[in-house]
């Protein structure tokens, strides 16, 4: 078993503990002042940059959120498109003007609504630099969703999308949902590259399309949430066996697998085979 943390103060910290090296099991543990807390309430609020170890009591137990599914996402595009600030904004709805290059990858977690459903968006950040694209990579294995993200005021991070796209395509699911995005869109001034031709790239390849700001915050949820959507709505068709954690779907405490269809469809004990209990 593989422990890291974060800490956000002397105060507040979380503990991931990593169960397998393809980061499939992971618990979070939330403290202040010697008491834990639903991890709902301060997780956003988390340093993701910060990182430290720490122990704690033994006899802890690990917060269990209630939610449907766990979806992991991964955020792929050159380096100094403003990945890092699109999760910043998504996770703490805030915008961090200077922001040091990504390292390996970094990680953001967020809970949201979906057709009155509880959904987890586990988030990876990669670096966009070249000399890490061979960790970048293992990444796309087993995640639902990707953005491909591009920065409008620098034509070549647009002309490099083929190349993200291709490490996609060969790494990824083949059902793996990815959503282009065309990031700064607040610094229209400085445009290199126009909407029309980041609508025509994702037409062409099959992609969702948006034009956001991580500064302004404009698109920046919608940019989440659609892939999200357009994750369940694959869900619900079948397209992802949701039994298979390969696919970056996870069942979540709401439901067991026994109660889910391949589909994720949920059944009632007596329709999944179980024994209603009645004489």
């Amino acid at each position: 078993m593989y422990s890291a943390g974060w800490c956000r103060d002397a105060l507040t910290s979380a503990t991931i503990f990593i169960d397998d090296l393809n980061l499939k099991n992971i618990s979070i543990y939330i403290y202040r002042g010697g008491n834990k807390e639903n991890e709902t309430s301060i997780i956003n609020n988390l340093e993701t940059r910060q990182y430290c170890l720490f122990s704690f009591p033994s006899h802890w137990e690990p917060v269990t959120m209630s939610y449907l599914y766990l979806f992991k996402y991964i955020i792929i595009g050159d380096t100094g498109v403003g990945k890092s600030c699109l999760l910043l904004q998504f996770t703490d709805k805030r915008f961090q003007p200077v922001h040091d290059l990504t390292i390996g990858v970094e990680f953001g977690a967020r809970m949201i609504d979906i057709n009155g459903k509880q959904i987890k968006l586990q988030i990876w950040d990669t670096a966009g630099q070249e000399s890490f694209r061979s960790i970048t990579r293992s990444y796309y294995r087993g995640a639902a969703g990707a953005l491909l993200v591009y920065d409008i005021t620098r034509r070549e991070t647009f002309n490099h999308l083929t190349s993200w796209l291709e490490d996609a395509r060969q790494h990824a699911s083949s059902n793996m949902v990815i959503m282009l995005i065309g990031n700064k869109s607040d610094l229209e001034l400085r445009r290199d590259v126009g909407r029309e031709e980041g609508e025509a790239f994702a037409r062409e390849h099959g992609l969702i399309f948006m034009e956001t700001s991580a500064k302004t915050a404009a698109n920046v949820e919608e940019a989440f949430i659609d892939t999200a959507k357009e994750v369940y709505h694959k869900i619900q068709h079948g397209l992802f066996d949701v039994n298979n954690e390969a696919n970056g779907i996870k069942i979540g405490p709401q439901h067991s697998p026994s109660q889910m269809d391949r589909s994720g469809t949920y059944q009632k004990p007596s329709e999944a085979g179980g024994d209603s209990g009645c004489c």
